[in-house]
C-alpha cells in the first residue's frame, strides 16, 4: 500500500507510518501542500477545514490514501486547548479522527497571530526547543516526554482510519 501525506513534517509522516503500519504493508510518502487556512489556526473549523484540504492537496494517481493533518488551538470554557484532527481520503470517501485535547498555558498562546507562521518561533522560544513542532511538540514538553506529538497523532491517524478497517459499520446500506 502507497499512502501520501501533505506535509513534509516528519512527526506527521512518521505518524501516519506508525498508524498505518499497525494494519498493512505500507510505504508513506510527503508531498508539501497548502492547508489554505491560517498558519496557526485558532479554532474547530479551521483546524478540520485545514486537515481536508490538506488531504484533498495530497492525493493522486499511485496511493491508495492520502493523509491531511492540521493542528491548532481551541478556545473553550476560558483555556486554549491544543487540537489536531485527521483526514484519511481515498479519493472518494473521507475518515476523520481527532487527537487527545489538552490545555495549552496562557503563556505560549499570548503574542501569538494566527495568521503568521512566525507564531511557531514564539512557541520554541517560549520551550526553550528548536523546531518544537518537528520534534516532541509542545505535549512533548509539557509531559516531560510521556506523551509526544508523533503518538498523539498516530492514534488520531488509527482513528481517522476506522471507516476504511470496518466499513460494514459505516455503511448506509
Amino acid at each position: 500500500m502507497r499512502v501520501v501525506v501533505g506535509s513534509p513534517n516528519p512527526v506527521k509522516v512518521g505518524a501516519v507510518q506508525d498508524a498505518f503500519s499497525k494494519y498493512f504493508d505500507v510505504e508513506v510518502f510527503s508531498v508539501d501542500v497548502s492547508s489554505g487556512v491560517k498558519a496557526f489556526p485558532d479554532s474547530e473549523e479551521f483546524i478540520y477545514q485545514g486537515a481536508i484540504n490538506r488531504a484533498k492537496a495530497a492525493y493522486r494517481d499511485g496511493f491508495d490514501y492520502s493523509v491531511g493533518i492540521e493542528g491548532g488551538v481551541v478556545f473553550f470554557e476560558g483555556s486554549w486547548y491544543d487540537r489536531s484532527y485527521v483526514v484519511v481520503y481515498d479519493g472518494d470517501e473521507m475518515g476523520i479522527g481527532t487527537s487527545s485535547a489538552y490545555e495549552v498555558p496562557d503563556t505560549l498562546v499570548e503574542g501569538i497571530d494566527s495568521t503568521s507562521d512566525e507564531s511557531k518561533k514564539i512557541i520554541d522560544e517560549a520551550v526553550g526547543v528548536e523546531d518544537v513542532f518537528k520534534k516532541q511538540g509542545v505535549i512533548g514538553v509539557l509531559t516531560r516526554g510521556e506523551i509526544d506529538r508523533r503518538g498523539l497523532l498516530a492514534d488520531a491517524v488509527v482513528c481517522a482510519l476506522t471507516p476504511f478497517l470496518n466499513p460494514d459499520y459505516y455503511s448506509n446500506t
